[in-house]
């Protein structure tokens, strides 16, 4: 208490404070440390900090610069293209900074899409599918360009059986890397394109007189082959033909898209000798009027 030597009574000052703030300390860093490249939405989470919060970045881990407004406990990264390392800075009133522990998120390349071509469907049914995913990834197959569910996934041959088609179908290709799991930026289409040929149909007289010939016919007017017998008549591949042998004929056709279809056999017969042997009768002269009888 101050004194007075006037004999006045003394005063007393106004009290005060000081604060001591806790020291700073930068807790611990938890998260993913490993994305594939382009990742969005990665998370880092500050936990047991004392003090302001400031996120910093580096890419060979001694040069630190701030992120800017990378001031809270959760820090969100959006596509991230390339390994880097974090920590973050923390100050606790006028005491010295602190920074913790330096984390690193390695960055995984993409693998790249699959090597695949467009196949053709001649038959209703399963069909089997091939595509070739770079060295260390499989293939994922899907409907859908761009998400939806896998159809078939991890075939390292290459290899998709389909379910039953009866139509033209796209399907799209993911490659995906069997150690880091990254998937392909872009997916491969490849389509299933049903193209059936159509089934030749042979017309023409299906027997021949003796000595006669005869002509055969389809709709189609490429891509044919004809055979006889069983045996591929060479030089025959005209819509129409003229036959002159008795036996079985039919047709290959062959579409533009390489699918084939035979036809039906079409046996060609020979006719009887309809005029037969005329006998001649025993008496030749006859009265005008009178039936004759020939055999």
């Amino acid at each position: 208490f101050p004194s007075h030597d006037n004999g006045c009574n003394p005063s007393i000052t106004d009290t005060f404070r000081i604060l001591a703030p806790q020291p700073s300390f930068a807790g611990s860093i938890h998260g993913v440390r490993e994305v594939c490249y382009g990742t969005d939405s990665i998370q880092l989470n500050l936990k047991g900090y004392i003090g302001e919060i400031q996120w910093q970045s580096s890419l060979d881990s001694l040069s630190f610069n701030d992120i800017n407004q990378a001031k809270d406990s959760i820090l969100t990264l959006n596509r991230i293209t390339q390994s880097t390392f974090y920590r973050v800075k923390l100050q606790s009133g006028v005491c010295a900074p602190d920074t913790g522990n330096i984390v690193k998120i390695n960055v995984n390349e993409l693998p790249l899409a699959p090597v695949s071509k467009d196949v053709v469907n001649c038959r209703v049914g399963p069909l089997e599918l091939m595509a070739v995913a770079p060295s260390g990834a499989t293939t994922d197959w899907y409907a859908v360009p761009v998400g939806g569910e896998i159809l078939n996934r991890g075939q390292a041959t290459g290899i998709y059986l389909t379910d039953t088609l009866n139509s033209t179908v796209d399907f799209f290709i993911a490659s995906r890397n069997l150690v880091t799991g990254c998937m392909s930026a872009d997916r491969t289409k490849i389509t299933a394109l049903f193209d059936p040929a159509e089934i030749p149909v042979i017309s023409g007289d299906p027997g021949l007189c003796n000595g006669d010939s005869l002509m055969l016919k389809v709709d189609q007017t490429y891509g044919l082959q004809w055979f006889f017998n069983g045996d591929t008549l060479q030089g025959i591949r005209t819509p129409s033909f003229i036959v002159r042998k008795l036996g079985d004929y039919k047709v290959l056709f062959t579409n533009k898209s390489g699918c084939s279809n035979e036809s039906a056999v079409k046996t060609i017969l020979g006719y009887p000798d309809i005029l037969g042997t005329l006998v001649q009768p025993a008496k030749t002269d006859i009265c005008d009027g009178y039936p004759f009888l020939l055999s």
